[in-house]
């Protein structure tokens, strides 16, 4: 399947549609137990971006910086904020530890 441009973009948007990201909280919650701070379900999206697309910490925030489709399904505003930088802190000190079940 190709998974860049329009693909992608259209992949992320089902995918956002179909999950009901709510049911996952006790996972989340789980997570956050775990690692002992609270895992925003953002870092926890990033995860599998870098799953889904074979990216590793540093492109995968680079990515999250510069692709649209990314920014949206990980719930960042679409110009840069101080979200980013606490979103990608939280993804480097706790969810991308945390192993997924």
């Amino acid at each position: 399947m190709d998974m860049s441009g329009k693909a992608s973009e259209h992949f992320l948007a089902q995918i956002d549609r179909l999950v009901d990201w709510g049911l996952l909280a006790p996972r989340v919650m789980a997570i956050s137990d775990r690692v002992n701070a609270e895992v925003p379900l953002g870092a926890v999206k990033m995860l599998l971006l870098a799953r889904w697309y074979g990216l590793s910490e540093t492109p995968l925030l680079e990515a999250c910086q510069d692709r649209i489709s990314f920014r949206r399904f990980v719930g960042l505003p679409l110009e840069d904020s101080a979200e980013d930088a606490r979103l990608a802190e939280a993804f480097r000190r706790h969810a991308a530890q945390a192993p997924m079940e």
